[in-house]
Formats: structure tokens, C-alpha cells, sequence
């Protein structure tokens, strides 16, 4: 909870924070129901607001207040609602549950393991008793022959338990294997709610004569018919059972007739004898030996005809006074000729005329309001549907109008839909978005139903296309975007191009008049460049009206981009085109001797770099693993120092395992870089970073690790910094980690990234490194992850991040390196591992049911993890098994005869506990190998890997957390991947240990699988993330196709 706490601190403002603590600490804060995975709850406030906070990994949330909106930061009250959620478990909680949803797909591909029978077969029969009681369900299932479930509550609750179920000696239904299909299992589920409400209201009958009907509540019984539309079943009236093949569409015939008595009007209706209402609103309706759904015509009508009739097959009968004959006839007789067959006797038949309607209708405008009046015209008689209707009196008694009630009531729906509401006793319309939709569509649907008039007032506000005109210049160091239309500044620029960012289809201009933005697409890609995911700050209103808008600088090379295909009426002067120029520019000389030994792409990246600190911009180095990405930093490092515009120290951040191969790195290539490495206690750290500023001043690079970096922000937070520099950045891909916050506290002229992945499982990890490179570039998270979490637009992120990511590959720059061949090697399991695996497969999965249904994440992850060791090696889940391993034999097969023929070989795996026994079993028949996982120490690592280069060892086995990454140990000429992982980069980093600069022979790559195992899933969802990856962060020009949505979701199942 504590670091939960600090979280929200952190990402909210200061002021925002201690008031949504308060508001929590006195209780201000409700939970509401869930709604499509967020957590809702009602803030105390005024206004009272209803709040919405995120369950994923990350905390994230929705307020309607003017601050959110404004600045797209927590306010108060999500911050007290995020505190409500963290403190209660609520987060947790949802997090959990969604994790036993993403399971289930997973844990799917253990089902054609089990064994199946025949599926269960079931007959339903519903039994009705007086006309007021509940239906009640009955069942017998079966296979070859049929049972009668004596107690419904123990049969339900055995299925859902899955315990098995006897019906004699005849028949046990075991839920483990057994199970009902199709709609049969649609109806059980059903059941099982509706049991559940049953016993919530001690209403579950459990033993006795009784305990084989089940009472289902009215909230049930529409459902329930609806999927007895697709299979027969049985009614029971007491001893008289009759079979339906189905419920099917239909109406009932319903007879009514309408007779005159003196100034009142009488309505009787028949109906059929054996009319039976099933739920309570009509829907469904038991009528000789039928059961149908009726149409919506019928079921208000039917409803109160039942109701209202003194017995089964007896007329209903309604009088109305003279002050309703009015409606009588105008409304309810349509109503009664659409549900049935009306007759009227002859005295009233001849007082009825009909008239042809003509329905008129005025607007006009009050403010911000839009004013309607509607008429409707019979004749010369004219009916303002909302004044009070008066009773007919003296002569008018012998005429009676017909009116066009379905008529009037389009006209009246029509308006309705469009937003159009009583207020005081007039009709009106407000709000934006109504009112633009009402004017760009609502109008022209009024027209072809009626007579439309409209006041000047109310012609004002048609909107109309703005033409606006751009200018990109570069003014006192700022990008400014200055606007025109009609050769005059374009008023409030700002808020329209906010607009055209949201794709807002309109804009009210503060006169009350609208721009029509609906045409305007091409315009989103600048408009968001422009004001990116900022809100604007009040004393910009002035170049607002002014029509100018200023931009970072960083966006230059985007917005210019974006004027290539000459769609839109922007043109950038040449102080723009120079500045972007810049970023192609050689720049000034690499420094000696690292001039002779950068490859040609290395000094790309070394100019590219050094273009980028010029113009304090940051960026992403994303080079293929093994293109040397280190060795481009130190020469970008060694050209600042000989510049004599180091005056200051820069910083590496890495992960433990390579700070000393970074002090490695830069000792080889440039000693006279003085260095020092954060290590010791917190006070020699202290001591340390004391020398990085002052004029005592003697290190140029400081090397730490992201575990230390987050102890020593508070000193290094102080410092600034010539370079800041990550390695391996997609340790930050957690955008609301720990490290990540203390990394981003960092000041420094100029940040980089290095990362062979900058992006692993989803979009919002290239946001989180690019939030540290230039922040604010991709605007706020939920934006980003908004518009590019799915892949749709792809295309647009790319270009976005072009000038500031740079990835070569190593097929593309390095084609002196290596083929580099991949092989899968299925092993099939030993008979004893088998059985082993076939036991845990049978123990684990109603285990893994039941975590589904509530339980722990961590224990449903160690099953599948379980199962995964059982197909490296059972022994690693049963210490005393004593024998092989199919996956360990085929590898005891493979590899010595590969090196005996003088290849050298990688062997990585996730479990230690396996890496041991590999080491076992090759030195027991004389391999020597090398061992190396999480506990070995960073200095050691580094002799170890300069032996192991030397020639010692024919193999390295190493753990693929702890080693996968920042080694280089190009003796090696086959990696073997003994376990696969979901995580493609991962493996690709580790191959990739071998497969690079200083490779001289064929890189061969062996993924081992066990067939008939859960591996084989683990491979393809390694695959489906490798597809993720290639769609948004690619190399070269070519842009792969688009994922599909169904894709998208696949990544998740």
C-alpha cells in the first residue's frame, strides 16, 4: 500500500494531492458498481463527481472535472479515489481477476489432454401452477438413458463443484469429464444464477418432493425463453403435460370492439382461453400449446387485457369518459388496430372523419438555446400537441377526429431523438454537440417530415468550412505555427486545433457560431503536433486570438514531414527547413583513434547523436543486439570531453550485470574518460557522487545500476548532468515502475536510450522510454495508448518517432556477419515423464477452474510454471524421480557430436535448478562447461566471459534473466534455447550473446520443445508478440500490414 501511495503522490500535483488525501481521510469517497474493468466511485465534493480508476498494471483514471480535463493529470478527486482503491484491496483485487481471465486461454490448451465422453443429453419441462405463481423448472439428464435430477439445488451445486453425481447404479454423471454442450450448457449456467437468488432469498428447496422443481425468478425467465428457441422441452399444468418443439415468433388474436355510449366510449376485447403470461413484461406468452414471443405490439396490450379480464376466456371491458373519447380515438384505437382486429359499431363509425396532416414546425434561437414550436395542421383546425386538450361540448360531441397518431408521433420522436426537451413550458435544445448534430442532420430529417420554418437568429448558426492558411517559422529559438483564413489571423487557433486533434467534428466559436471540421482529416496530424496532449496555459490567450500557436522545437522534423504530401495550406520557412537540415549534417570530426575503428553505420549513429545534442533533443539508439551500441555512446562521450564543453560529468544508468563491462568498454576505448562506478554502501555512493560537481571535480562518466539509481536520486537528482545515458531502457518500460520515476528525475543538456527492444509487449513501453529521451513528445500515456495501444495507426506512430529513434539491422548493415541458422528440435517425452506430466495435468487443472473463479494469481502461474519444469525435467517438481528426461536425452544426443566437430555452445534456460543438472549430466560424460546465473558477481561475470572468448569451456550454461543480456561471447557458435518463453526479445537478446561484431563462423540456433505440451502454446505466443513488435518499431522503408484487431486480441487471449 506504501508504494501505492507514493505513486499517486508523485503523478499528481501537489496541491491536487493533499486535497484528495483529505478528502479521503474524512471518507469522502464511495464505490459504485464495476463497469468495463474500472473501479467507479462517487467523490464528495461540490459537485458531487463519478470517478473512474484503471485495474491494470498501472494506475490510471477519468475524472469530469474542468482540472483533469485540463491538464490531463489526476485531480483530487481520482487521487482519493486511487487511495480508496489501493487502501481497500480494490485494485489488487480486479487485477487478479483479470489475470484468471487472460489464464484461461492458456490453461485451454490442456483440455484435448483430458478424456471426453459422449456429451450429456437433457430434457427440460416447466411447470405452471395458478396464474400469479413463478414457473418452476424440472430436468432429467442422461446419456443413453434419461434421469430425473431429484434435487436440483445438489445437482447444480455438484456440477459447479465439479463433484460427481449418482442417479442410481445405473448412471454417475462425473462433472470432471462429463458436461453438457451447447445450449443445454447455456441453460445450466442459467440455472446455477438463478439457484444462486433462490438461496439468497431462502427460497432453495433442497431435500423432499419439492427439491426437484427449481423456482425461477421473473429476471430469468426472458432469457431462459430465448434459449428455448432452439430446443424442445415440455409445459406442465399440474397432471396435463403437453410438448413444445420450441419457442418460436408469433402473435395471439386478440379481438376488440368499440361501441358509443352516450358521451362515453366503451372498449371490450376477447382473447384466447388459454392465454398464459410468462414473465412479467409480456415477452413470452403460453397460448394453445404454443409458446410464443410477442411482437412489441402486443405486449403492453396483452398485459393489461390478462390483468384485466374477471377469469381464464372472459372479455375484458374499459370505459372512457367524454374528456378521453379524444385520445380514445386518435391514440389507442391505432394502438388496438396494429395489436388486433378492431370492429366499431355503426352510430360511432359514422361520428368519425378523417383529415390529411400537415405537421409544421418554427426554430429559432435564445442564446446558447435552439427554440422549437410544433403544429399540427388537420384541415383548418391546428393542434399544439403540448396544450392541455379540451373535452368536445355541444355540437362538436357529433364529430370526431381520426388523427394520424403514428404521424404525430414520428414527428415527436423525431425531435426527441435529436435531444430536444420541455423546459418551462417550451420546447428546446442545448448543448454543443445536440445542437451541431441537430443542424449539419437533425434539420434535413425535419424537412422530409414536415414544414420547416427557421428565424434569422437560428440561420446564423449553420456551420460553415473554415480555410485556414499556415506558416511554420523559427522565432527567438521557438517554433511558432502562426494561421490565417481570409488573410486574417484565425480567431481562437488553439482551441480549434484542440479540436481537430480530439476529431472533433465541429467547433462553436464564441459568437455561438460553427466551424464544420468534419472534412478537415488531413489537418489531425499538425493539429496534434501543434498542441500535442497540452491544455494551454491562460496567458497564451493572447496568441490564441492572435491565431499563433508555439511548438517545441523537437517537433520540427515531425511537422515538416507532414507538409511532403502537400495536402494541407502549411509551408515552413527556411529557418525551419534549416533547423531540421541539421539533423543530416556530418557535424564535427570523430574523435582519434575511434575514427579508424567505427564501421560507416557506427559513425551514422555517432553524427546522429551528436546532431541531436546539438540541437538539445534526446533520442532512442535502437540498433539490432551486436551492432555496438556502447561503443558509439563512448565515442559521443570522448568527442564531448576533447570538445572542452564537457563541464560536466555525464551518467550511465545499466543493469548490474554490465556496469563493469561498461568500465571494461570504456577503459579499451577511451581510457582518458575518467570513470567511476556506484558500489559500496550509501555512504561511499555519497562520497562518489560528491565528485561529480565542484570544482574538485574528477570523473567524467559515472556507471550505476537501475537498483541503485532509485537509492541515490535524492543526490544524483541534484546534479546535472552533460549526457544522461540508459542502457538496456526497456528496464523501464513500466512507466509507473519505480525505476522509471527515479530515472526521469535525472537533469542533463541531453538524454539518450539504448535498447535492441524498445518495445516488448505493447505500445505503452516505447511511450515510457520516450518519456525520458524528450518528454511530452508523445503527449500524456492515455493519449498515447489511446490512439496507438491497438497497432491501428502504426503508420503515423512511426512517422512520429522517426527523427528521434535510429534502428539498423544486423542483415542490413553488417554483411560481413555471419548466416545465422534457426532449428526447433521436438523432443518427445520419456514414458515415466509422462506419467508424471499426465498426473500434474489431472491434479492442476480443477485447480487452475477454481483460481479462475476467485483465487490466487501467483498459485495459477505455478501450475503452469510446474508443468513447464515437468517438460524440461520432472525432477525439478519431484525430487525424487530418478529417471530421464526426453528433452535432456535428445540434447545428450545432439551435442557432442557438434562438438566434437569444434563448435562451442550457449545453453540458456529460466530455471537454475535445471541449468544444474545440465551440469551434471555434461561433465558426467566429460563436457567441461562454464556456469553462470543471478548470484554470480558482476566482476566475476566479466572474467568468466573473457575466458570463456579465450577458449575455456565447451560449453556456457546460463540463466536467461541474469545473462540473456550485455554479454559478449562471440566464442560461441551455437546457442541453445532449452526452454521456450513467451518473451521473444528475451531469446532474440540472448541469441544474440554469440550472433554479432567479432562473430567469425555460422551462428547455428536451437529452440527445443517438447511435443503434446503446454511449451508448444508458450511458442506460439512468443510468436504473436514478435509480430507486435515488427509493426511498430521497424528498420529499412517498408511498413508491414497492419494488425488486424482480431490480432491485437490474440496477444492477450
Amino acid at each position: 500500500m506504501a508504494e501505492g501511495m507514493e505513486i499517486i503522490r508523485r503523478i499528481t500535483p501537489e496541491e491536487e494531492y493533499n486535497a484528495g488525501l483529505v478528502i479521503f481521510r474524512q471518507g469522502g469517497v464511495h464505490p459504485l458498481e464495476d463497469e468495463n474493468g474500472f473501479l467507479r466511485y462517487a467523490v464528495d465534493g461540490d459537485p458531487r463527481r463519478i470517478v473512474r480508476v484503471g485495474a491494470t498494471t498501472k494506475l490510471s483514471g477519468r475524472c469530469s472535472c474542468d482540472f483533469f480535463g485540463n491538464v490531463h493529470k489526476p485531480c483530487r478527486h481520482l487521487a482519493a479515489a486511487m487511495m480508496q482503491a489501493i487502501s481497500t484491496g480494490a485494485i489488487e483485487e480486479m487485477r487478479r481477476r483479470r489475470a484468471r481471465e487472460n489464464a484461461g486461454a492458456l490453461m485451454g490448451t490442456l483440455q484435448s489432454a483430458l478424456p471426453m465422453e459422449t456429451p450429456l443429453e437433457m430434457e427440460i419441462t416447466l411447470r405452471l401452477l395458478g396464474e400469479k405463481e413463478p414457473v418452476r423448472v424440472s430436468l432429467r439428464v442422461g446419456q443413453e438413458r434419461m434421469y430425473v435430477v431429484k434435487s436440483m439445488a445438489q445437482f447444480l451445486r455438484g456440477l459447479q463443484e465439479k463433484t460427481a453425481i449418482a442417479f442410481g447404479k445405473g448412471f454417475v454423471l462425473e462433472p470432471e469429464w462429463m458436461g453438457f454442450t451447447g445450449v443445454d450448457a447455456k441453460i445450466i449456467k442459467l440455472l446455477q444464477d438463478a439457484a444462486y437468488v433462490c438461496q439468497l432469498e431462502g427460497k432453495l428447496v433442497q431435500t423432499g418432493l419439492d427439491a426437484k422443481y427449481l423456482t425461477v425468478a421473473d429476471r430469468f425467465v426472458p432469457r431462459l425463453m430465448q434459449l428455448l428457441m432452439a430446443k424442445p422441452f415440455k409445459i406442465s399444468f399440474g397432471e396435463e403435460v403437453v410438448s413444445v418443439p420450441s419457442v418460436f415468433d408469433g402473435q395471439v388474436e386478440l379481438l376488440f370492439g368499440v361501441f358509443a355510449s352516450g358521451r362515453e366510449l366503451e372498449v371490450r376485447a376477447q382473447m384466447p382461453k388459454t392465454l398464459r403470461m410468462l414473465d412479467a413484461g409480456c415477452a413470452y406468452v403460453y397460448c394453445e400449446g404454443d409458446v410464443l414471443r410477442l411482437p412489441e405490439a402486443q405486449r403492453g396490450i396483452v398485459r393489461v387485457l390478462l390483468a384485466a379480464q374477471a377469469g381464464p376466456g372472459s372479455p375484458a371491458a374499459f370505459r372512457f369518459d367524454a374528456q378521453q373519447s379524444t385520445r380514445v380515438i386518435s391514440d389507442l384505437l391505432p394502438a388496438l388496430e396494429r395489436a388486433g382486429t378492431v370492429t366499431l359499431d355503426g352510430a360511432l363509425a359514422e361520428r368519425i372523419i378523417r383529415r390529411e396532416l400537415k405537421v409544421r414546425a418554427y426554430f429559432d434561437r435564445d442564446n446558447n438555446l435552439v427554440l422549437c414550436r410544433i403544429a399540427f395542421l388537420y384541415g383548418d383546425e391546428e393542434i399544439d400537441p403540448f396544450a392541455a386538450q379540451t373535452a368536445p361540448t355541444g355540437d362538436d360531441e357529433r364529430i370526431m377526429l381520426l388523427r394520424d397518431a403514428a404521424a404525430e408521433r414520428r414527428a415527436l420522436d423525431l425531435l426527441a431523438t435529436f435531444g430536444f426537451r420541455m423546459q418551462k413550458g417550451r420546447v428546446v435544445l442545448g448543448g454543443q454537440e445536440p445542437i451541431y448534430r441537430f443542424l449539419t442532420e437533425g434539420i434535413y430529417k425535419m424537412q422530409e417530415n414536415a414544414e420547416v420554418y427557421c428565424s434569422d437568429e437560428f440561420r446564423k448558426m449553420t456551420p460553415r468550412k473554415p480555410h485556414f492558411v499556415g506558416t511554420l517559422r523559427m522565432q527567438d529559438g521557438a517554433l511558432r505555427l502562426e494561421m490565417t483564413e481570409d488573410g486574417e489571423p484565425a480567431p481562437e487557433v488553439v482551441d480549434i486545433l484542440r479540436a481537430l486533434r480530439d476529431r472533433k467534428k465541429y467547433f462553436r466559436l464564441k459568437d455561438g457560431s460553427f466551424l464544420d471540421l468534419s472534412e478537415m482529416d488531413e489537418w489531425r496530424e499538425m493539429a496534434e503536433a501543434a498542441v500535442g496532449g497540452e491544455m494551454g496555459e491562460p496567458e497564451e490567450e493572447e496568441k490564441n486570438l492572435r491565431g499563433v500557436v508555439e511548438v517545441a522545437s523537437y517537433r520540427a522534423a515531425y511537422m515538416t514531414s507532414l507538409l511532403e504530401s502537400g495536402k494541407i495550406p502549411v509551408k515552413a520557412e527556411d529557418s525551419v527547413k534549416n533547423m531540421v537540415g541539421s539533423l543530416q549534417d556530418d557535424g564535427e570530426p570523430c574523435p582519434e583513434p575511434l575514427d579508424q575503428m567505427l564501421r560507416p553505420y557506427q559513425m551514422r549513429g555517432f553524427m546522429w547523436m551528436q546532431a541531436l545534442d546539438r540541437l538539445h533533443m534526446g533520442g532512442i539508439l535502437a540498433d539490432d543486439m551486436g551492432l555496438g551500441k556502447t561503443l558509439q555512446v563512448i565515442t559521443l562521450l570522448l568527442w564531448a570531453k576533447r570538445r572542452g564543453d564537457q563541464n560536466a560529468a555525464s551518467i550511465v544508468v545499466a543493469p548490474t550485470s554490465l556496469v563493469y563491462n561498461w568500465m571494461a568498454e570504456i577503459a579499451k576505448f577511451a581510457p582518458e574518460l575518467r570513470c567511476a562506478a556506484g558500489e559500496g554502501t550509501q555512504a561511499q555512493r555519497a562520497q562518489t557522487i560528491s565528485r561529480l560537481t565542484g570544482e574538485n571535480r574528477d570523473v567524467d562518466v559515472y556507471l550505476t545500476s537501475y537498483p541503485l539509481i532509485r537509492r541515490d536520486i535524492g543526490l544524483l537528482s541534484k546534479v546535472s548532468f552533460r549526457f544522461a545515458i540508459l542502457d538496456e531502457a526497456q528496464y523501464i518500460k513500466n512507466a509507473m515502475s519505480v525505476g522509471a520515476g527515479a530515472v526521469k528525475q535525472l537533469k542533463a543538456q541531453t538524454r539518450l536510450a539504448l535498447t535492441g527492444t524498445p518495445m516488448e509487449n505493447h505500445p505503452g513501453e516505447l511511450w515510457s522510454i520516450f518519456d525520458f529521451v524528450l518528454p511530452g513528445y508523445l503527449n500524456s500515456f492515455a493519449q498515447f495508448m489511446h490512439r496507438f495501444g491497438t497497432g491501428e495507426e502504426a503508420d503515423v506512430l512511426r512517422n512520429r518517432i522517426r527523427p528521434f529513434l535510429l534502428r539498423r539491422l544486423k542483415g542490413d548493415v553488417l554483411r560481413e556477419l555471419p548466416e545465422k541458422v534457426e532449428i526447433t528440435l521436438t523432443a518427445d517425452m520419456t514414458e515415466e515423464q509422462r506419467r508424471v506430466y499426465q498426473a500434474s495435468l489431472l491434479r492442476l487443472r480443477p485447480q487452475v477452474e477454481g483460481m479462475l473463479g476467485g483465487n490466487n494469481r501467483i498459485e495459477m502461474l505455478a501450475a503452469i510454471t510446474e508443468l513447464r519444469q515437468i517438460c524440461g525435467h520432472p525432477s525439478l517438481v519431484l525430487p525424487s524421480y530418478a529417471a530421464s528426461s526426453g528433452k535432456l536425452d535428445l540434447l545428450l544426443d545432439v551435442l557432442p557430436g557438434s562438438l566434437e566437430a569444434g563448435h562451442r555452445a550457449l545453453i540458456f534456460s529460466q530455471f537454475t535448478r535445471m541449468l544444474k543438472i545440465l551440469q551434471r549430466r555434461l561433465e558426467a560424460v566429460g563436457i567441461s562447461c562454464m556456469y553462470l546465473d543471478g548470484e554470480t558477481p558482476p566482476k566475476r561475470r566479466v572474467e568468466m566471459v573473457q575466458q570463456f572468448n579465450a577458449g575455456e569451456g565447451q560449453v556456457f550454461l546460463i540463466s536467461l534473466k541474469a545473462g540473456g543480456s550485455g554479454l559478449n561471447l562471440v566464442g560461441a557458435d551455437t546457442v541453445i534455447h532449452f526452454d521456450p518463453w513467451w518473451n521473444p526479445a528475451a531469446e532474440d537478446q540472448a541469441t544474440d550473446r554469440a550472433h554479432r561484431i567479432g562473430q567469425k563462423h555460422k551462428v547455428t540456433v536451437i529452440r527445443m520443445i517438447t511435443r503434446g505440451s503446454i511449451e508448444e502454446q508458450v511458442v506460439k505466443l512468443g510468436a504473436r508478440k514478435r509480430e507486435m513488435f515488427d509493426q511498430m518499431i521497424t528498420a529499412g522503408e517498408a511498413m508491414p500490414t497492419q494488425l488486424t484487431p482480431e490480432d491485437i486480441r490474440a496477444l492477450f487471449d
